[in-house]
Order: structure tokens, then sequence, then C-alpha cells
């Protein structure tokens, strides 16, 4: 049971997952907005696919900056 569940924290720690999870939920939320958001925007009607704009914004943003500080770990020691 260990072994499944430190493989389990490992996959969520892993910045490319993140990183894919955070993409996943952009596209996915700005797909729902896409077609509505000026209306949304005059009319101040949100709903949750806004949010999850927003919250997938940050997560995309504070993984990609994890996955290429990775990047320049490795490529220092590589020097």
């Amino acid at each position: 049971m260990r072994v499944v569940m430190n493989k389990i924290k490992s996959f969520v720690k892993n910045p490319y997952a993140n990183l894919l999870v955070g993409i996943a939920f952009l596209v996915s939320g700005l797909i729902e907005t896409f077609d509505s958001l000026k209306e949304d925007i005059e009319n101040l009607n949100f709903h949750g696919h806004h949010g999850i704009v927003i919250f997938a914004t940050f997560k995309v943003l504070i993984h990609f900056t994890e996955v290429f500080e990775g990047l320049e770990y490795v490529s220092k020691e590589e020097e």
C-alpha cells in the first residue's frame, strides 16, 4: 500500500503533470468562456468556467516556471 501511495504522491507533485492538468483546465475554461465572454462581462454575469480560467492561468504559470527552473538546474549540472 505504501508503494502505491508514494507513486501517487510523486505523480501529484510532478511539475509536468501539474502543467498538463493546468493547461487542460485552461483550455476547457476558455472553450466554455469563448462564446459568451463579451455578454458575460457587459452583464457582470460570471459562472464557474470564468473561475476555472483564472485558476488555470495561475496554475500554468506556477508550474511553467517550475519546469524551467528544473531545466536550468539540469543544464547547469551538465556543464
